[in-house]
């Protein structure tokens, strides 16, 4: 594609230099000419997506960024972001592969993004960013891709001083009910709205995100620094975000309209608009979601608990602690009671009808339906980060997480949050499949958690498979063929994918021609 080089050029950051970074075709470096761009600078070797370069061609500088395997942008993204004029977005001005790998081309401006100005003046908020990024959200939402990231780092400085909207590494497109379900949870923790957590996105998710954002540079503190994953997540869900005493109450008024819990209150473009003409918009329900059972709460562990979402808390936090108390403790009955009869019961059942971990989750649920996965004092914020979990301690296994799966926890999990029924069917035909190897297993929970039902780079699903082996010669997909007998990644993709039966008689069917 033709570089278009009269496009208005935006902001990336700069940050300290080093000299490689590895790539599918050798070393990346001073010099390396990607996409007509000669290499003058690397920013960075890793942000976790991509390694990102400073290139010139014709004396026009531009940030060149390299995705990492199986990071590339959606295409629908791509292609909207090519066309997009919009001041107040980073846009890719040109594209392509190199080697094996997706690089976009992007306009460079060297004044960074805007964390690097912490704190920033509500004046300067009010006239240079926030009607910027609202304008760039409006764009982009009728573009119908939401952002998921906005955070400082992610929104830059144009030469004149007004924001840019960029990075679009994990953003995805909207459905006609202007939401998304996303299969595998990336955000950033602290800016990531509430309902993300269940792995539903919108456009006010990203309203949700600025607001935190706003907080952040109008103080220039990190409200969430120095807590856990699980505090962090648990604020998120059940707190109202603490505003500074230092900040304007028409100023703390957006903050809060921006970061309610509920979606459908949340500020939008029209609210934030009104607000900056001067309007006081009236707060309406901005309560939280907390329910005290009475005045002295729950008793655990020497700690007073208000309420039963906190409770649930700090029986993921002190696992054994919490069996004792739910199955030998009957103050925790008794007290529950006193708040709800049903749930009550609802506790009694499954103390009847499950072993004590099994019981102990599903209680976690009903207290805290919004709550991480615990199971044996262990927690993980989403079904993708159990997958990352996975893969980070491969060739490993973990006990705990295929026992989460084989006892029908992590089924009452998803089926809470509302995963879609097929994938939970996938979920339940490997559990089933007790004659598995442990390693054989967790390899297919990990197809089935982390990769996004990907197989090797190049396969998406059964189609895309069957179409590479009919395009080889006989002799290529002979050879190809005798691969895929003995590579146990590939039969745990296909047990992921539900086709365990098939595989079998498929794999006799390759043992007697071989």
């Amino acid at each position: 594609m033709r570089d278009k080089t009269d496009r208005k050029t935006m902001i990336m950051p700069t940050s300290e230099i080093v000299s490689t970074t590895s790539s599918s075709d050798g070393i990346v470096g001073i010099g390396a000419v990607i996409g007509g761009y000669k290499i003058i600078e690397i920013i960075s070797e890793n942000t976790g997506e991509a390694a990102v370069f400073l290139g010139e061609k014709y004396g026009n500088k531009r940030i060149i960024k390299l995705f990492h395997k199986n990071k590339k942008p959606k295409e629908e993204i791509i292609q909207k972001l090519l066309q997009t004029d919009c001041p107040y977005i980073v846009s890719y001005v040109d594209c392509g592969e190199y080697g094996e790998k997706f690089y976009a081309v992007m306009p460079y401006f060297s004044k960074g993004d805007i964390a690097s100005l912490m704190p920033v003046s509500e004046k300067e908020l009010s006239e240079n960013i926030i009607p910027c990024v609202a304008e760039g959200l409006k764009v982009l939402h009728s573009m119908g891709i939401v952002h998921r990231d906005i955070k400082p780092g992610n929104i830059f400085i144009s030469d004149d001083g007004k924001a840019v909207i960029g990075d679009f590494g994990i953003s995805s497109v909207l459905d006609d009910n202007l939401s998304v379900r996303a299969t595998g949870i990336s955000r950033t923790l602290g800016y990531a709205a509430p309902e993300t957590s269940a792995g539903f996105v919108s456009k006010e998710s990203d309203y949700y995100s600025l607001g935190i954002t706003l907080l952040h540079l109008v103080t220039g503190i990190d409200v969430f620094a120095g807590m856990t994953e699980m505090q962090i997540l648990y604020h998120t869900l059940n707190k109202n975000i603490p505003i500074p005493r230092t900040v304007s109450p028409q100023f703390a008024l957006l903050i809060r309209g921006l970061t309610r819990k509920d979606r459908e209150h949340r500020f939008g473009y029209d609210k934030i608009k009104r607000w900056l003409s001067g309007e006081i918009i009236p707060e309406g329900n901005s309560a939280t979601y907390e329910k005290t059972a009475d005045a002295s709460g729950f008793v655990f562990e020497n700690k007073s608990y208000p309420d039963l979402v906190s409770l649930a808390y700090a029986f993921g936090e002190n696992w054994e602690a919490g069996l004792v108390y739910v199955y030998h403790t009957s103050a925790f009955e008794t007290r529950l009671a006193a708040f709800s009869a049903s749930l009550q019961r609802e506790v009694a059942v499954l103390k009847d009808h499950n072993n004590a971990d099994e019981c102990l989750f599903k209680v976690i649920m009903l207290l805290s339906p919004e709550a991480p996965i615990f199971y044996r004092g262990r927690m993980f914020a989403s079904l993708q980060a159990m997958g990352d979990e996975i893969e980070q301690k491969l060739p490993d296994k973990d006990d705990d997480i295929i026992d989460f799966v084989r006892s029908g926890c992590l089924k009452v999990y998803m089926e809470k949050k509302g995963i879609d029924h097929k994938v939970i069917e996938r979920m339940e035909y490997i559990g089933a499949q007790f004659t598995l190897e442990k390693y054989e297993y967790y390899y297919a929970l990990l197809y089935l958690l982390n990769r996004n039902y990907i197989y090797s780079d190049k396969f998406s699903d059964m189609k895309s498979l069957c179409d590479y082996l009919e395009s080889l010669s006989e002799d290529e997909r002979e050879e190809f063929s005798k691969t895929l007998v003995y590579d146990r990644l590939f039969h745990m993709w296909v047990f992921s994918k539900g086709y365990g039966k098939q595989l079998r008689e498929w794999l006799l069917t390759l043992e007697e021609d071989f």
